[in-house]
Parts: C-alpha cells; structure tokens; sequence
C-alpha cells in the first residue's frame, strides 16, 4: 500500500491521458534508495494495464550495464511483434549488438522495430524501467529516441532512478527530450502523518500516533525505514505497555541492504562510523581514498535515505548497524588508518588515542606518548575508563624506559582513585624509576603523596630533596589557623578535583571540616560529589562520604554521621584507606558513643588499623575517639592516657588549640571522674585561652569544663553564658550536656522547678539528636551520673512562639533580653506572656516554672 504517493500516482495518469491520444511521453521518477519508486512503478503499471495499455517492463543491472541493448532486449523478450520473420530479426540484430562496437545501423533498426511497435498497437504502451540509472545507455538513447518520434498510438515510458555517488541526475547522460515529452516526478520522504499511517497497520492508531514523531525522526521518513522499523516494531510487541520503538533486524538488513548499493556509500559509512564525530569531506576522502566531492555526494545520498541526519547518523542505532556490517580485521585496519590521518590533520590526542583504542594493536613509540596524553585528558575529565583503555594499550606497546615509566606512573594515578591497593602495587617499580631519574617532578610528587597516604616516608627518600613531597599531606600535621583554612579553600577553589590526589583534598576537606569551618566543608562535598556522582571512582565517593560523616556528628545529626562513615568504610575496603582510615572510622566511634552504643563501638575499635597512623591528623582523630570510647565505659585512666598523648604529640610538632582535637577539655573530664578539680579546670582555663574569638564551641565546653570545678552558686551564670552561646550554634548535643549541668545546679541550689525544666530540655535535645540523656560532668560523691527520669513537658496548650517566650521569662530574663534573644520587639513580648499567664491561670512570672512543669508534655518539646 503506497502513503503519500497520490500526486506522483496522478502526474503519471496525466501524460498516460496524453499517450491515450496518440502522444509520446516519457517520465523520470526520482528518489533515494527505498523512498518507493519501485513500488509506484508497480502499482502505476498495474493501473494502465487494468485500464487496456500494453505493459512492458524491464530493470536495471549494474553487471548488466556494459552490455550494448540489454534492457531494450528484456523489453523485446515476448512484446507483440509482427509476423513474418520479425522476431528472429530482432534477435540477430541484438545478436550483433553484443560485438565490441554496435553499428549505427543496428541502433537504428532498433529503434525503428520500437517505433512499429507503438504505431502498430491498437493501446497506448507503458514501458516500465526500474532502476534505469543501471540501463545501459544503448537501451536508454533507443526509448528516447522513439519517444521523440511517434507520430500516432501513444507511448509512456516511465524510469525509475536513484541517485549514484558520481553522478547527481544518472539519466541526463542519454540525452533525454526536452517537456512536455519529458517530465520529472521526484518522491520526497513521509511526512509525520504518513510515517503514522504506515505505523497504523502494523501497530494500531494508538500505538501509531504516540510513535510517529519519534519513528520520522528516526528513519527520516524514508518509506523503507519506515516500514522496516514498523515490521519491528510490531514484532517486539507492546512490552510494558509503554509505547516503544524498536529497531531490530529488519532495520538492520534495510541500512545493510543500503550500504550495499554502491561501495562509496558503504566505504563513506563505515569511515564516518569509526570516526565517533563527524568530520570534514576532505578527511573522511583521504580515509576512503576517493576525493572530497564523492564523499559529499555520499553524505547526501546518506541524508535522503534516512541514514544519517547532516554530518552525522540520525540515530545511534544506525551507527551500530554499520558498525555491525564491518569484519574485526577491517575494523582494525579502518580505526589505525584512521589514527594516523587525524594526527597528520592535527587533531587533539585524545581523538587520535581513541582510535588507536579501539584498533587495540600495539602502537609505536612516537604513538606511546599520545596515548599518555590522552589517558591525562580522560583523568582530568574524570574518565576512568577511557584512562584505563589508553594505558592498557600504553602499556602493551612498550615504548622507552621513560615511557614505561610514566606509563606506570599514570596507571598508579588511575588505580589510586579507583582501587588503592592495586596503586601501592607500583611502589617499588616507582620508586626505582625516580631513582633512575625516570620520572618528572610532578609524577614524583603524586608517588610522594601515595608513599604518606601508607605512612612509608621511609621509603621516599629517593625521590630526592627538592620534590614536593609534604607541603599540604593530611598525613602530617596540617594548620587548622586562618592561614591554614585560606590554604584549604585555595587548594579546593584553584584545583578541579580530578587534578588533585586523594591525599591533597581529603586535607584540604579536613582542615574546614575539624578547623571549625564545617558548613564549607559541607557544601565542597556536595559540590565535589555531584562532579563524580555516576563515576567510576570509589576513592573520592569514600572520602567525600567521610567527610560529610564528621560534619554530620558536628551537627550532632547522630544517625547521619553512622551512616555516611559506615558508607565510606563500605566503599572503600579497610586496607585501601591506608593511614586515611582514621577519619572515617574515628567519626564513627563517636557517633556510636554519643549514641549510647558502647558494644557496637568496640566491635569497630577491633578494626585493624596501621600502627604509624598513631602520628599523623587521621591517627589523633582516631585516638580522640578511642579516648571518648573509654571515657564513657569508665575507663577514665586509659581516656586520659588517649588524651595526653594528643597533647604530646601536638606540642611536639609545635601545634596547639582546640581545633585539631580538644584534648585539654577531654582530659579535664576524666580528670573531674577522677576526682582532680584542680588540674581540670587548670586545662579548661588552658583551652579557653587559646580559643580564636569565633570558636564559640570550644569556648563553650570550656565553659561548662570549668564550671564543674566551682561551687554551685558560682556556676550557674558560666553555664547560662554557655547555652546562649550554643543556642545558635548546630552543637545540640553540647547544649544538651551545657543545660544538663545547669538543671543539676539549679537542683543542688534548691530551684527545682528550674531544674526539672533544663533537665527536662536536655533530655528533649538529646533525645532529638538520637543520643542518651545527657550526665552531669561532675556529679557530687554519692550522686548520680545521669538525672531520675522526669515528666516531659506537654505545652500543647501554648503554642510555639509562646513557649520559648515563657520558658526564657521562667529562667529569670527579662522582657528587654527576651526580646534581644528572640529577634522580636519588646511589645510582642508582653503580648505573648499576658496570654500565657491566662492559659496557664498565674498571675506572676515567678510561678511560671511549676506550671509549665505541671502542663508538661511529651508530644512538643521546647526548642531551645
């Protein structure tokens, strides 16, 4: 059934009305290959011989072409000649036709025999060629010639003709008539609407209208495409139910059958195939080895049969199939071939490397360094597995000693983001390599970096004086100051992540995270995350979950810390951390302490870790943490024993504050579990002094530290100092310890109700946090450790803004500092505790404490 062909179909009906009259006509039915004409051949000589015409139809061969009056012959082959000896006339005569030269007269003759035809029939004539670009020219000159000359009946002769690489208008060279004799019908592609006309009957309309537009582009509306691509799609059948195309074998075999009507067309596809990216007529000629202007016309032969779309294939599946239709051997030389004519045209390396991949032959040693350069461009672009098929390739083909060299060099570099343990493999070849002097500065200082990230600075002693071994190694002990914060943001700000090391940004990232910076370190985590998010690089993914682990328990988000280490020590196996391990695995210890989950913390202190760990940043969080570990199971001497040996091994390296690790405050509680006031408060003081103005958190716990070693009534405004200090801070488990000590205060002081209600706050906090309730930090002799469980306020009856207004009025602050504390005027403050005092039926500030303990409720905790 033809689509879109009725205007073709009636041109042709018109001048066989004109033939009806005794008039010759010829017509030239043009269209790339599988736009139809065969089929409207056809079906219009079906028509004219329905109607009475005399049908004769003959085709085109390419093998055929050579041979003088071929065609004319196939026509000839059981036409309606006269009696009286003609046949046999015209067999002798295309007889001598097959000589090496064709008389004159026996073209003439021919054609006279044609012309005797035509007048002599009683019905006009249809003859039909298709594929008449194949005629052989003899045959063409004859039909035209007659046409030229009838004189009555009638004759139509139609030829069908496809566009040849070489030759535009293939039929122009016979010389035909001039209009009305002759007239040229050209078939355009399938509109959408027609491609969903052909979906229809194979599909259903449904089906059909949801996958036209798709299905056109496609194919191009190349009417073969399209019907082979229906035929597909109907065999795959509905699936999900999800309307979906399919381009299957019958796709295939039409693109195949494509390629193989002329071997420019083929040649020009495959070249264009291998190439991964269009390219220029002049190169793609110098590829095939024909000149620029075949490979024009073959791009825009492959444009008229829906193969490709401009420069490129309209779809990928296209490009697969050609592909496809290329035997290993033959892809290997076309991909090579194709290497060295892009790097003589100058193209970049990785272009020419991608090729050179894919031929997967060993290359020269002039090629080794493209391959180097390339495997560089795919680490930058975060590509490891192109990185991966450049120095595998590097790596077969040998190259210098140098070559090999950087080749192991590039390799390590590759396998340190994706698989450290497979890097500390290249160690030893690497380190005799820069002892030869076989490595440049920069390959050396990566090798520097894997050597710290194992803790073998012993073993680095070979890459010589002057190599940048140590300047920012997480390993060692980094500044956590203003200038080693700016640093930081430098090295993250300046350096795409793909040409760092692992080493550099996880200190850069440790600096903000533990420097007091950890909404920075947060948001370069995010940032960072989301340029590797769906790469292969198991390295980064664990560093930046690390990361954002610590800054979770900073937070003091509990669950989220447990997560996001747990995730990172999953990622990345334990022996492939190196001396890293200790941040990831330290953070964890510590959410699983402040969680109240001892068990589960010791199980993960069983983990081996490496012993030179014990000396550098990751080691010191790792041993905080152990510290914390045994700080709350009771083992306060061991805590203090952690604890001081942070402080020693700080003090050594000339680096001191809070920042690194707050051993001071640390030790200072065990110190107060063990009974020595005095030394407690002498570090609390200690640590207190060295806080940098910003560091409100350590200032904080500072604080409360030395308000443990007072006596009650001194202690109160310290603690109250502290809460409003953490109040805006993201520290809600410090504040939960900060309010803890102040309800055991206002409890020892005679204040019960104050003290139910921080208590009570504490508990609130600390149970929002995912933590236990929090203890005192130093509890009298013979008093608890943690407070008798009390009712939890229920302040359903007052609503939100009513709540913090009454709570801050209960614990003594007037209207003016509620109202500097709340952002909120002095008047609204006023406002919200006159409908307090209703609500809760007291008259006087003082009485608000019992009865907001009394109203107290579960369901809505005070925000503090």
């Amino acid at each position: 059934m033809l689509f879109e062909r009725e205007s073709q179909l009636s041109d042709l009906r018109g001048l066989l009305a004109d033939c009806r009259e005794g008039a010759g006509r010829i017509a030239v039915v043009a269209g790339p290959v599988g736009s139809g004409r065969t089929e409207l051949l056809n079906a219009f000589t079906g028509e004219a011989a329905d109607g009475g015409a005399l049908v004769m139809s003959a085709s085109g061969c390419p093998v055929e072409r050579a041979v003088p009056f071929g065609v004319l012959g196939q026509l000839l082959r059981g036409a309606p000649l006269p009696d009286g000896g003609t046949a046999d006339r015209v067999a002798g005569l295309l007889e001598t036709a097959r000589g090496a030269t064709v008389p004159p007269v026996v073209h003439h003759s021919l054609c006279m025999t044609m012309l005797d035809l035509v007048e002599r029939s009683e019905a006009p004539i249809v003859i039909g060629v298709d594929d008449a670009q194949h005629a052989d020219d003899q045959s063409l000159a004859c039909l035209s010639t007659m046409v030229c000359r009838v004189r009555s009946g009638g004759v139509l002769v139609v030829l069908t003709e496809s566009f040849r690489v070489g030759e535009r208008h293939p039929l122009a060279r016979i010389g035909l008539p001039r209009p009305p004799l002759y007239r040229r019908i050209e078939l355009p592609p399938l509109s959408v609407a027609g491609v969903e006309a052909v979906l229809r009957d194979h599909v259903g309309p449904v089906r059909a209208w949801e996958l036209a537009a798709e299905c056109h582009q496609a194919t191009g509306g190349n009417p073969m495409l399209v019907y082979a691509v229906a035929e597909d799609t109907a065999a795959a059948g509905t699936g999900t139910g999800t309307a979906r195309l399919s381009l299957g074998p019958a796709f295939e075999y039409t693109i195949q059958g494509y390629l193989d009507t002329c071997p420019v067309l083929r040649s020009v596809a495959r070249s264009l195939a291998v190439l991964d990216e269009p390219r220029l007529p002049l190169v793609l000629g110098k590829l095939v080895g024909t000149e620029p202007e075949s490979v024009t016309q073959a791009i825009a032969a492959l444009n008229e049969c829906g193969v490709l779309d401009g420069n490129w294939f309209r779809h990928p599946r296209g490009r697969e199939v050609v592909l496809d239709g290329i035997t290993p051997a033959d892809r290997t030389s076309l991909h090579r071939r194709a290497a060295v004519q892009l790097r003589a045209e100058g193209a970049a390396a990785p272009i020419v490397a991608r090729q050179l991949v894919h031929a997967g032959a060993p290359v020269e040693p002039e090629l080794v360094t493209v391959l180097h350069e390339a495997a560089e461009h795919a680490l930058a672009d975060i590509d490891t597995d192109h990185a991966r098929a450049c120095l595998w390739l590097a790596r077969h083909s040998g190259g210098d000693a140098r070559q090999r060299a950087t080749t192991t060099a590039l390799m390590t570099r590759l396998q340190w983001h994706v698989d450290p343990v497979a890097a500390s493999a290249n160690i030893a070849e690497l380190i005799g390599a820069a002892t030869a002097g076989l490595l440049d500065r920069r390959h050396a200082a990566t090798l520097a970096e894997l050597l710290a990230w194992f803790r073998l600075d012993d073993r680095s002693d070979a890459l010589g004086a002057d190599c940048p071994v140590r300047s920012v190694a997480v390993t060692a002990l980094v500044r956590f100051d203003a200038e080693g914060v700016a640093e930081a943001e430098r090295v993250l700000e300046t350096t795409r992540l793909a040409d760092q090391t692992p080493l550099r940004t996880l200190s850069a990232l440790a600096v903000l995270a533990l420097g007091g910076r950890p909404a920075d370190a947060e948001s370069w985590c995010r940032r960072l995350s989301a340029e590797i998010a769906d790469r292969d690089v198991p390295t980064w993914h664990a560093l930046l979950a690390a990361t954002r682990a610590e800054v979770a328990l900073r937070r003091s988000e509990l669950s989220q810390a447990e997560r996001l280490a747990r995730q990172a020590l999953a990622v990345l196996p334990t022996e492939g951390w190196g001396v890293a391990i200790g941040l990831p695995l330290g953070t964890l210890v510590r959410a699983l302490v402040a969680a109240g989950r001892l068990d589960e913390a010791l199980e993960q202190l069983r983990t081996p870790v490496p012993e030179a760990m014990s000396t550098c940043t990751p080691g010191i969080h790792y041993r905080r943490a152990r510290g914390l570990y045994y700080q709350a199971a009771g083992r306060h001497k061991e805590a203090l024993a952690d604890f001081e040996a942070i402080g020693a091994l700080l003090a050594d390296r000339g680096v001191d504050g809070p920042k690194p690790a707050p051993w001071r405050t640390d030790a200072a509680q065990s110190l107060l579990a063990l009974g020595e006031q005095g030394r407690a408060r002498v570090l609390a003081e200690a640590q207190a002094a060295l806080c940098e103005p910003d560091d409100v958190r350590h200032r904080a716990v500072s604080t409360r530290v030395v308000a443990a070693t007072l006596p009650p009534a001194e202690r109160v405004d310290l603690l109250r100092e502290a809460a409003d200090a953490l109040h805006d801070g993201d520290d809600r488990l410090e504040l939960a310890h900060t309010l803890s000590d102040l309800g055991w205060t206002y409890h020892e002081l005679g204040s019960f109700s104050q003290a139910r209600l921080a208590l009570r706050g504490a508990a609130l906090i600390a149970n929002r946090c995912g933590a236990p309730e929090a203890g005192r930090t130093a509890p009298p002799p013979g008093q608890p450790t943690h407070p008798a469980p009390v009712d939890a306020p229920q302040l359903a009856v007052l609503s939100d803004a009513e709540t913090r207004v009454a709570t801050l009025a209960s614990w003594g602050y007037s209207n003016r500092e509620i109202a500097k504390r709340l952002y909120i005027t002095v008047s609204t403050v006023e406002q919200h505790l006159t409908r307090t005092y209703r609500k809760l039926n007291v008259n006087r500030r003082t009485d608000l404490a019992n009865s907001l303990h009394r109203m107290a409720s579960a369901e809505s905790p005070v925000s503090f």
